[in-house]
């Protein structure tokens, strides 16, 4: 492994049809000569887009993703009251950025309060309906409980147009706690083929020694990230946004390189859901 010595970097990367270069503090190295995936539990081996690494597929019955909806909405809504920013019923989550340009500081401090994600039990549907759904799609029981941490979670993203609101193209899987699992995205609001999340098809099988990141975490415009950055790679650093519709989940592996959620809208906010399964592997991981 060849190890480099901290410094700021210039990436420079593609998702979609948008060049976007940025400023990256942190020591970087270039990887160990294996495929990180084939030392873990690849959840997409026996599907048939194991080899682009990701799949759109539809989501959950309507009424129920219409709850599932209305409650992410509502629950940023009573969030924003905490941050003392009220937010009426009748301005819909796509106008977002143009409510809180009215209160300096307030979308900083909603993401704190976001940051960890929220316990399962504030889910605004029955948890087991998405479990069912992903572990028909994928031929095995999965559940949302993390392993390493024996409860489960969900997170809610808010990129607002023109804003750094996105994290820099990543693995998940280069955080322990992250491994063996499967990542979803499921569009709430303004998520459109100009914002949605960027991935690199077929990157989880990419050698970590094709790809140059930072040690630890990132510094990016003086915002730190938890997890490492890409800098450079073997090959090209294109990113495909897959777009899926309203109730549609994109379900990938926390392998590929993905991140870039950069939100190129006009004027429209993007709200989604982030959510991780892993192998069921026996009663115990019911989430509820």
């Amino acid at each position: 492994m060849s190890i480099g010595v901290p410094l700021t970097s210039l990436v420079h990367i593609q998702i979609g049809d948008d060049e976007v270069s940025f400023p990256v503090e942190g020591e970087t190295f270039w990887g160990q000569d294996r495929v990180l995936i084939h030392d873990d539990d690849n959840l997409l081996a026996t599907t048939a887009w194991n080899d682009d690494g990701y799949t759109v597929q539809p989501f959950l019955e309507a009424a129920d993703f219409g709850d599932l909806r209305e409650g992410i909405d509502q629950l940023i809504r009573r969030k924003l009251s905490l941050v003392g920013v009220g937010m009426p019923d009748s301005v819909p989550m796509t106008a977002y950025h143009r409510v809180l340009a009215e209160y300096p500081g307030a979308h900083e401090s909603l993401m704190d309060l976001f940051r960890d994600g929220f316990p399962v039990e504030e889910f605004p549907v029955d948890p087991t309906l998405l479990e069912s759904r992903v572990s028909e799609l994928c031929g095995f029981p999965l559940s949302l409980r993390v392993p390493s941490l024996g409860y489960s979670v969900f997170c809610v993203r808010i990129a607002r147009p023109g804003c750094r609101d996105w994290n820099p193209p990543h693995r998940d899987a280069w955080l322990d706690t992250l491994r063996n699992g499967l990542n979803l995205y499921v569009p709430i609001a303004g998520s459109t083929d100009r914002s949605a999340l960027g991935l690199i098809p077929g990157s989880h099988f990419w050698r970590e020694s094709d790809i140059e990141r930072t040690r630890e975490g990132a510094r990016i415009y003086g915002r730190a990230f938890g997890v490492p950055s890409v800098i450079n790679a073997a090959r090209p650093l294109k990113m495909r946004r897959p777009n899926p519709g309203l109730n549609e989940a994109m379900l990938f592996s926390p392998y590929l390189v993905h991140g870039m959620g950069a939100n190129f809208n006009e004027d429209e906010t993007r709200v989604s859901l982030e959510l991780r399964v892993w192998r069921k592997i026996d009663s115990k991981d019911m989430t509820v």
